[in-house]
């Protein structure tokens, strides 16, 4: 009599089955991890170094002396190191199992690149003649005026912010609700809290105003796109998205 599965070989109750597998998976993760990390941290440098060459109240409207803002600054660097590490590893290794687009590929972003070079067209003019005008009133680190700042302010909002607010935050939160939108609502409300503190901190009134309403309008719209792309896309096409649109910063300042 035949015995289904009768000429398998029994199996070895203390034999690991494919032994390589997870390790091999970790170390995958843990690699671009550490690559994203580096990414983070290097995208960062052009802003940092512009604030260290600066006095504090001509680029974030502190009044410390220059001991207290340097060790300002290594705080930021600490906090950058930490959350960019953090947010990376959560990203790499729970994007996916909760439904997000995880990191992505480079060929789908090449496929929609065209589309975000057409918005980042349409959107740069309207914020360099009316939408800025009206938020920034005065020389802001949030809009510089000093081109290595500007290149520092873009790179470090498009893949900073991104691999932060994107990969690390609203993964935590899709984990957390197991609602993929929602998630990305929520994280498109707290990166615009973070803007309006930002804000605070370059001497911009928090008193209802037309600059105010429109600076968490405008804030809001554009991180519930960033955090769409992310979620539907993955992170290398909200990155792409976000450097398109963000090159209004070194435009400013050169015109």
């Amino acid at each position: 009599m035949d015995i289904p599965g009768g000429d398998k070989k029994p199996r070895d109750p203390g034999r690991k089955t494919a032994p390589g597998i997870g390790r091999k998976k970790l170390k995958e993760g843990l690699e671009d991890t550490v690559i994203l990390t580096g990414l983070s941290i290097i995208s960062c440098y052009p802003y940092f170094l512009y604030l260290w060459l600066q006095s504090p109240s001509e680029t974030i409207g502190l009044h410390l002396e220059d001991r207290d803002f340097n060790s300002f600054l290594q705080g930021e660097v600490l906090v950058v190191l930490g959350a960019s590490f953090f947010s990376a590893l959560v990203g790499r290794f729970f994007s996916r199992r909760y439904g997000l687009a995880g990191l992505g590929s480079f060929a789908e972003m090449f496929q929609e690149i065209h589309k975000f070079a057409l918005l980042a067209i349409i959107l740069i003019p309207i914020f360099l003649f009316v939408l800025d005008p009206i938020i920034f009133k005065k020389m802001s680190i949030l809009n510089p005026r000093n081109l290595w700042a500007a290149a520092g302010v873009t790179l470090k909002s498009s893949i900073f912010e991104e691999i932060v607010l994107r990969y690390g935050v609203i993964t935590i939160l899709a984990g957390l609700l197991r609602r993929t939108y929602l998630a990305v609502f929520i994280g498109a409300v707290l990166a615009t809290l973070l803007g309006i503190r930002s804000g605070f901190m370059t001497g911009m009134s928090l008193e209802p105003s037309i600059s105010l309403i429109l600076m968490v309008t405008v804030s809001l719209l554009l991180n519930l796109f960033y955090g769409y792309l992310y979620a539907s896309r993955g992170l290398i096409s909200a990155m792409a998205a976000h450097l398109l649109i963000a090159f209004k910063y070194p435009l400013g300042a050169i015109m």
